[in-house]
């Protein structure tokens, strides 16, 4: 039986160890892969280590959830460079921790970090429908968030609105439109997606979505961009912020029904084949 995947171009608006279980299988099944750079991640000052654990303490947070793998990594390379680690650890296993999706439980228990839950939705959207089910994890407690500094007020107020008695965020890092898009990658997509040759390209986060639009306008002098992207045989957004953005910027995306890159790649998959 031919593979789904067979001959085809799958772009995806990340790079790194996130992607290399992704990659694995998509060329495994005769597929290739281009891993779009598209975001630098800034961290913060490793000052910020101190700020989150005299927070944690002082407010004695009953919660701290984490929303994303990169927020685990820069946390914790920041508290490497602090010699804060074990302290972070003994803070954190004394409160109970929340993960995004299984892929940044799986960064946070390689931090010896226990999880004790990860929403069945793995999105923020799918972290406020679980909260807002289980009333134990509501009704008096409050909770931490370690976060990127790009990402918008949806879950603070969400929570707040909930009922909780406090929510408080800590910025980790910013994030910017990757430097790295003067290169063999980024020609080859470009010159892919104009000759209409792309089967799928997949968005990671609303992050991707608007640092590809920076990079495709300022660094290749694309000016339909809408109508570039919208000829690609499938786009995929992992989750619904991210759909959301592209929808802003008319971009028709479909979600997998999980919420994670493998998600995205059986939906990819089920979509090429149709």
């Amino acid at each position: 039986m031919t593979s789904d995947l067979r001959n085809r171009i799958i772009a995806i608006t990340t790079s790194g160890r996130s992607i290399s279980e992704f990659s694995a299988r998509v060329i495994s099944e005769g597929g290739r892969v281009i891993a779009l750079p598209t975001i630098d991640i800034i961290p913060s000052k490793p000052e910020v280590v101190e700020e989150l654990v005299k927070i944690i303490t002082s407010r004695n947070h009953d919660i701290c959830a984490f929303l994303s793998a990169n927020a685990v990594d820069v946390l914790f390379n920041l508290a490497i460079k602090t010699s804060h680690t074990n302290d972070l650890v003994s803070l954190l296993n004394s409160r109970i921790i929340i993960a995004i999706g299984p892929n940044t439980k799986k960064r946070l228990n390689e931090y010896k970090i226990n999880v004790h839950i990860v929403p069945d939705k793995y999105s923020t959207h799918g972290l406020i429908e679980m909260l807002a089910s289980n009333i134990n994890l509501v009704e008096g407690k409050s909770i931490i968030i370690p976060r990127s500094g790009e990402a918008d007020s949806f879950v603070k107020r969400s929570l707040q609105n909930l009922g909780m008695i406090g929510v408080d965020e800590v910025i980790l890092y910013n994030v910017k439109s990757s430097k790295a898009v003067d290169n063999k990658i980024w020609g080859e997509f470009v010159s892919l997606l104009a000759m209409k040759k792309l089967d799928c390209l997949i968005f990671t986060s609303p992050s991707s979505v608007k640092a590809l639009f920076k990079i495709l306008k300022n660094s290749y002098n694309i000016r339909n961009i809408e109508g570039e992207l919208n000829s690609v045989k499938t786009i995929i957004a992992i989750g619904p912020r991210t759909w959301q953005e592209l929808r802003r910027r008319g971009i028709q995306a479909s979600v997998p029904e999980i919420h994670t890159i493998i998600g995205a790649l059986e939906l990819a998959r089920k979509s090429l084949d149709g």
